[in-house]
This record gives structure tokens, C-alpha cells and sequence, in this order.
């Protein structure tokens, strides 16, 4: 049995998968919860990639970077938030649930915003600029024409 135990763990992906397996047994239900943030921030990654290709810019060797930087910070924060959850000994792990929540809509912004600017035709993205817009004037008690030429640098 050591030597089995020994030839595991003489190779990284003995180590790496022992770290995971006790990382899932740590998280437990909220494991799926990860999954979801990794697949926005990768959704987001895609769209931008498709609106730097779509603008003829190619890709940046950058961004793939960018992308495991902030997957790893999204992690991090989703194990910090989780580890306060379990020392609070809050069941349901609403702190962890709205961070997720949190990132998951702003990669849904950033994903909308990537895919407005790769098709501009589309109508739908048209409507959600109009609608932002709107509700921005209206925050800022500013005329909706008035915001729009300004966001159009006139």
C-alpha cells in the first residue's frame, strides 16, 4: 500500500488531484457553484475573443493570461468567501451564492458588451444600449439626447 501511496504521490497530478479531491469534499454542494463562475469567465473569454477577430485585431497571447489571472482571483475569492461561510457555520452559503450571483452578472455585462460591439446590427443589442442609456439619464438627471451625444464624443 506505501508503495502504491508512494508512486501517486511522486508525480504533480497525484498531488493535483488529491488537492481537488479535497477541495470538492470542502465545498460540497457549492462545488457546482465554481463551475458556473469558470464558465462565465470562459464565456466572457470567447466573446472576446470572437469581437477581436471580428474587429481584425487578431488575438492577444495577453488575454489568455488575462483570463487564468482572473479565473484564479475568482477562485480565491469563492474559496475566502466559502471558507467564512463554513466557519459561520452558515448552511445554505448565502455569502458564496452572492458573490457567485455577483460575478456571474457582471461576465453576463461584459459578455453582452463583447458581443454588441463583434455584431452591431443585431437588434437585441441595440435595445440594451437604448434601455442603459435611459436608465442612466435618469439616474443622472440628464437629458437622454444630451447623454447620448456625449457618449458619442460630440
Amino acid at each position: 500500500m506505501l508503495e502504491k501511496l508512494a508512486n501517486i504521490y511522486s508525480h504533480v497530478s497525484g498531488w493535483v488531484a488529491t488537492l481537488l479531491a479535497l477541495l470538492a469534499t470542502f465545498l460540497g454542494d457549492s462545488k457546482d457553484l465554481v463551475v458556473f463562475i469558470l464558465f462565465a469567465a470562459f464565456a466572457d473569454f470567447l466573446c472576446g475573443i470572437i469581437r477581436s477577430l471580428r474587429a481584425g485585431k487578431g488575438l492577444l497571447s495577453c488575454r489568455i493570461f488575462d483570463f487564468i489571472t482572473k479565473s484564479a482571483v475568482y477562485i480565491g475569492l469563492f474559496l475566502l468567501f466559502a471558507t467564512i461561510d463554513k466557519t459561520l457555520e452558515i448552511d445554505n452559503m448565502w455569502i458564496t451564492r452572492a458573490y457567485t450571483s455577483v460575478i456571474i452578472v457582471s461576465e453576463a455585462l461584459s459578455i453582452i458588451a463583447n458581443l454588441s460591439i463583434a455584431f452591431p446590427g443585431i437588434k437585441v443589442f441595440g435595445l440594451i444600449k437604448k434601455l442603459i442609456i435611459s436608465e442612466v439619464a435618469e439616474k443622472i438627471s440628464m437629458d437622454k439626447t444630451d447623454l447620448e451625444d456625449a457618449l458619442k464624443g460630440e
